[in-house]
């Protein structure tokens, strides 16, 4: 939640307490009777099919297309040396047999030589203007057709997704819409999943 939008928190803040079993209570400054988000090390059945939904505006996909990555070893690493010389943090990672999309925060399309040096392993293709939504919870380990809601949610309401990407412990799935359809996509989720009592 703290990587993907929720800017309460920094993701290394937290780190320290979840390392030493330390529960953090999240506190409205502008409510302080509100009693707060509590995080803990426990699962709570809340009766709902996740915990949150967040989202990041402002990012970028970089594709990279080529028959050259149709089963070659090595292509990703390659592709990732590029990243590393040229410090650029990857957010989200899809592949597919000859095609890697990944999505970052900067714009890369100011940086002719990080793209000179992507367009040696491919066609690189830069789509701005991006917004990651992020949903999180443990409930979604469980299955029972939630990512099938959250996409037909969107596609009922002609929201694009432009990339997605389920974490490996199945607690976040991650997608990515054009930034000007990033708040109704969060609206659409939270009336989907969190109707009002």
């Amino acid at each position: 939640l703290a990587h993907f939008g929720a800017k309460v928190l920094h993701p290394f803040s937290v780190r320290p307490a979840v390392l030493a079993g330390i529960p953090i209570r999240i506190l409205n400054t502008f409510n302080p009777k509100c009693p707060g988000t509590f995080i803990e090390n426990a699962h709570r059945d809340l009766g709902v099919p996740f915990k949150s939904v967040t989202c990041k505006k402002g990012v970028t996909i970089v594709r990279i297309t080529t028959p050259r990555m149709l089963l070659a070893w090595g292509y990703l690493v390659k592709i990732a040396s590029v990243f590393a010389r040229h410090q650029v943090s990857i957010d989200l990672i899809a592949t597919s047999e000859v095609s890697v999309s990944m999505s970052i925060e900067e714009s890369p399309a100011e940086d002719s030589s990080f793209v000179r040096d992507l367009s040696a392993h491919g066609d690189v293709h830069l789509q701005p203007g991006q917004s990651i939504i992020s949903i999180v919870g443990t409930e979604m380990q469980k299955g029972h057709g939630i990512q099938g809601r959250i996409f037909d949610v969107l596609n009922r309401n002609n929201i694009a997704v432009r990339m997605a990407s389920l974490g490996n412990s199945l607690l976040n799935l991650s997608i990515v819409v054009d930034d000007a359809d990033c708040e109704r996509s969060v609206e659409l989720l939270h009336r989907e999943f969190f109707p009002a009592n």
